[in-house]
């Protein structure tokens, strides 16, 4: 995984958050996509940072097409 960038929908729920973890470990940078825990996002974020790996804060309502494009757009651009 290293040098790959990881996509993760829910990255602020417990399995999310465990799941952005272990792909970190593995050298995965991250895409921390959040629907309206920006607190915890932002949490996790710095807790990715510290391990030396890059992330990106996405905020978008999976229900929503329009919105999970744009968050993917954004992650690819990354």
């Amino acid at each position: 995984m290293t040098g790959q960038v990881a996509f993760i929908t829910g990255a602020t729920g417990r399995i999310g958050s465990e799941i952005c973890r272990s792909l970190t470990k593995e050298g995965a940078n991250i895409s921390i996509c959040y629907h309206t825990k920006y607190k915890e996002a932002q949490s996790l974020w710095g807790e990715i940072i510290s391990l030396g790996r890059e992330t990106l804060l996405v905020q978008a309502d999976n229900s929503k097409k329009d919105q999970v494009i744009f968050a993917i757009e954004k992650t690819k651009k990354y």
